[in-house]
């Protein structure tokens, strides 16, 4: 499997969010201290429930701590992204204070569309030009 990462920033919000594709913790721990120039990984305590567990391939996890939201993400299986794209955009709504109501809906569909098309460009350009993976990301 190929293991790749990005970090997503809005320019309206001033939110993060640091996405993990794969099943190797020492890249993503790589990864996520090289995105953020620290040495903290605070993900440790999602190693035996994310990386060790069981190997379902279809598997995400968000995590909302330290001012950024972090998904880690088993496989690019879009139904598993956009569930947990819809928990990253919770997040980042409750903590610039929107609420989920009938006036700020718009907000939260907006939201979620940016961070989808950030994750599907980022995933295309991991890929490369190789249509056989690409395809069955879009399509299934």
């Amino acid at each position: 499997m190929t293991n790749y990462s990005f970090l997503i920033e809005d320019n309206i919000y001033k939110r993060k969010t640091f996405v993990f594709i794969g099943d190797d913790v020492k890249i993503c721990e790589k990864a996520y201290k090289a995105a953020f120039d620290t040495e903290i990984f605070p993900l440790e305590d999602f190693n035996e429930a994310f990386f060790e567990r069981d190997s379902r391939v279809n598997r995400g996890i968000t995590y909302n701590g330290y001012g950024v939201v972090t998904i880690l993400l088993r496989s690019d299986h879009l139904p598993t992204i956009v569930h947990e794209l819809f928990h990253a955009v919770e997040y980042h709504m409750a903590a610039i204070g929107i609420k989920h109501t009938n006036s700020s809906s718009e907000a939260w569909a907006y939201y979620l569309d940016f961070l989808l098309y950030s994750v599907m460009a980022e995933t295309i350009k991991a890929k490369g030009e190789n249509k056989e993976e690409i395809v069955p990301f879009l399509y299934g």
